[in-house]
């Protein structure tokens, strides 16, 4: 084991002490965490996250306590952090996964919890729309839907040059105590 590794379970020991929750709980907590591979960033999602990309499902026996309608989500992964936190990043079942990014303290409270794609990129004739998910390395957030709406006949087929093109995104990032802070929906014509 590393040292590493022993210095951040003694001092998950240390504070289930001082914060007074038992060994129980930093058990589950630990349990919970250790579904996640540990991930680099920056990490980008682009387009549709399909099921086929990941088989783990959260185990709701051990996820519940931590992320309510953990059955309906699957593992993606655990970010790096500042070692004042844990962030993971869960992929809830929509149409398509749609990737959230929870953050917890060190002993299992939730901080903060967002879904971090707009997840409006649907199946329609006469539109086209590219979905992008984006934490760079010093988690900044940004995630975007690009919307291309042109005129097109009863098979989908376009009949113009006339396009509609634009972004919604939203901005944010998560701050050295954990919380995930983000910026209304911002809208641009292209």
């Amino acid at each position: 084991m590393s040292i590493t590794l022993n210095l951040k379970l003694a001092s998950l020991l240390l504070l289930s002490i001082i914060s007074g929750f038992n060994k129980t709980e930093i058990e589950g907590f630990n349990t919970f965490i250790n579904q996640f591979p540990e991930v680099s960033l920056p990490i980008q999602f682009h387009g549709q996250i399909i099921e086929s990309e990941t088989t783990i499902k959260l185990d709701p026996k051990i996820s519940e306590n931590f992320i309510k309608g953990s059955q309906y989500h699957y593992v993606y992964g655990k970010i790096p952090s500042n070692g004042k936190y844990v962030g993971v990043i869960t992929l809830g079942v929509a149409n398509t996964l749609i990737p959230f990014l929870h953050t917890f303290t060190l002993n299992g409270e939730l901080i903060s919890s967002e879904q971090i794609s707009l997840g409006t990129c649907g199946a329609g004739m006469c539109v086209s729309c590219i979905e992008v998910t984006e934490i760079s390395s010093n988690l900044d957030i940004y995630f975007a839907d690009s919307l291309t709406v042109y005129d097109c006949n009863d098979d989908g087929e376009e009949v113009s040059d006339k396009k509609d093109e634009f972004v919604t995104y939203i901005e944010g990032n998560v701050l050295d105590d954990g919380y995930i802070v983000i910026s209304k929906e911002k809208k641009n014509k292209l």
